[in-house]
């Protein structure tokens, strides 16, 4: 017998009685219990051909218990206790799984119902046309990053369902990056936004929330600037709606892991998360390749770890329609036939797969650039690190206006002309903070200090 994983071995005869007697008082119970269950959950439905039914249950008793969205300790139960697959858990009722366990009745049943309702829904469509794809890729959602060419070589910014990465060095804004899209995904709909909230997951204690706090008071303002100038009373309805500063940060949802362990255990926890709250519209985990960094797995581990994180972020954002935001570090890869090394984004060609764009954020003559490493085109972007947040490099002023800046409106009129879907931020300051008349910041690293008439109170760009 097994209670709280620990076994306990029966030392006499009249122990063994009582646990008889104790079974068969619980068995109108279990079978009471078993007809509840088979209520909740629907069958199986029949399927046409024999073979591909048989295939289907065996895959469903296989299927992995630790796959499931279950508290780790519950799953270190489960698996100290012996239970591996959907199957180990086959004639089993709520009162002998919870004596099993050492849990609850109550307890024991959501978990059966869980695996059972995981192992017997009905099969998902296998195949998608080409232009049922291009469709549901052209209506995804998207979050600007409010760096209008690196938002252009995204699409419109960075799309739902999708894994985008970014790579870079340390001190480069991936960080800077993440918070800024935890707080743009919140634009209201009616200004080209999602209108949602974000999950953001801390691996390496760098997410700030005075920082956040800053990037946060810069958009509000931004918005309300742009609700005065259109005059639109959609438009200030939705900025009521959407309140505060403090209520920004309250949609920003912060989750800090220790280890590599409890970061996997973590994804796997944002499928049970994001369906008590289906207003989270972003994952952000800053970064993905820390903890797996940091020694103290075996190649053999990492790589399954890896696998299996890749997979439930896969689900997550395709089950549902998340943009998931992976910060990931860098490493050099020598080319030992021609001697040659490059900068490559780190965790090897395995995880690189898993992912649907990959963006690299580096240094160009102490100037930030950020470009597609896996995508259609390489056009090398120049971004800036205000106090504000994120935002595109301003372009030499003439006259008091930016040049070769479109305004958002011509911008978008330029791509429905082209045929491509509307770009969903048009309320992003690209004009804004490109405009001679506000400091927005220099490169850093030795590149183009601010000038000296910067405002009091901004902050130089290295600072972050």
């Amino acid at each position: 017998m097994m209670v709280a994983g620990i076994p306990i071995a029966a030392e006499e005869d009249d122990e063994e009685g009582r646990a008889a007697t104790t079974r068969a008082a619980d068995s109108s119970s279990a079978r009471s219990a078993a007809e509840d269950l088979a209520d909740d959950v629907a069958p199986l439905p029949l399927a046409a051909d024999a073979a591909v039914h048989a295939a289907l249950r065996l895959h469903a008793a296989m299927m992995r218990l630790d796959g499931l969205p279950l508290p780790p300790s519950l799953l270190t139960l489960l698996d100290s206790c012996g239970f591996v697959v959907a199957s180990d858990l086959d004639g089993l009722g709520p009162a002998e799984l919870a004596a099993e366990l050492g849990t609850t009745q109550e307890q024991a049943r959501s978990l059966l119902l869980e695996v059972r309702g995981a192992t017997r829904g009905p099969p998902k469509r296998a195949t998608s046309s080409g232009f049922e794809l291009l469709e549901e890729e052209r209506r995804a959602t998207r979050v600007v990053t409010f760096i209008e060419r690196l938002d252009a070589l995204l699409g419109g910014g960075v799309a739902a369902t999708q894994l985008t990465e970014f790579s870079g060095v340390p001190g480069i804004g991936k960080t800077q990056l993440g918070m800024q899209l935890a707080v743009n995904v919140q634009i209201p709909r009616v200004m080209g936004g999602a209108e949602g909230e974000a999950v953001y997951v801390d691996t390496e204690g760098s997410f700030l929330a005075e920082r956040c706090y800053a990037i946060a008071t810069a958009l509000l303002a931004h918005l309300q600037r742009t609700a005065e100038r259109d005059e639109n009373p959609l438009h200030r309805a939705a900025l009521q709606k959407l309140g505060d500063v403090k209520a920004l940060l309250g949609r920003i949802h912060v989750f800090r892991v220790h280890d590599a362990h409890e970061q996997l255990a973590c994804v796997r926890q944002l499928d049970a998360f994001v369906r008590q709250r289906p207003a989270v519209k972003l994952l952000v985990l800053d970064s993905v390749a820390f903890h797996f960094r940091a020694g103290g797995q075996n190649y053999g581990a990492r790589m399954q770890m890896l696998g299996q994180m890749a997979q439930s972020l896969t689900e997550l954002a395709a089950r549902h329609r998340v943009a998931a935001v992976l910060m990931n570090q860098v490493t050099t890869r020598v080319n030992d036939a021609t001697g040659s090394a490059q900068v490559v984004p780190a965790l090897g060609d395995s995880w690189a797969h898993a992912c649907n764009v990959q963006a690299m954020l580096e240094w160009r003559d102490g100037e930030r650039h950020a470009r597609l490493y896996k995508g259609a085109m390489s056009e090398a972007v120049p971004y800036v690190v205000t106090a504000d947040g994120v935002r595109a490099k301003p372009k030499p002023a003439v006259g008091g206006e930016a040049t070769g800046v479109k305004r958002p409106a011509e911008w978008g009129a330029e791509r429905e002309r082209s045929g491509a879907p509307p770009p969903t931020g048009y309320a992003a300051p690209y004009a804004e903070a490109a405009g001679g008349g506000r400091w927005s910041g220099g490169g850093g690293g030795g590149g183009g200090g601010p000038p000296p008439s910067r405002p009091h109170g901004a902050l130089d760009t290295q600072e972050w």
